[in-house]
């Protein structure tokens, strides 16, 4: 941990903490399991467009949608996004 003043910076939120993140409130369910489907959670294709555009602007990078609908739960996400950060 790198410390500041004598501050310990805390540890930053791993990816899947990150992904729940960005899918709970789009989809409206507090506490979205890592295998929870989107689709049967109700989503709808404008939820995962949403989902790409935040996960694009929080990590930077293009995630292709047909593959989130191959992918449609947290613990995929979190593969997806996974792939596209070391593709970078």
């Amino acid at each position: 941990m790198s410390t500041t003043d004598g501050v310990t910076a805390a540890p930053a939120p791993t990816v899947e903490y990150v992904a729940a993140e960005i899918v709970a409130p789009v989809l409206g369910v507090p506490g979205v399991g890592r295998d929870a489907d989107f689709f049967e959670l109700e989503a709808t294709s404008l939820h995962m467009v949403q989902i790409v555009a935040k996960v694009q602007s929080l990590f930077g990078i293009e995630l292709p949608l047909p593959d989130l609908f191959d992918e449609p739960t947290v613990a995929g996400l979190v593969w997806l996004i996974e792939r596209e950060l070391n593709q970078a």
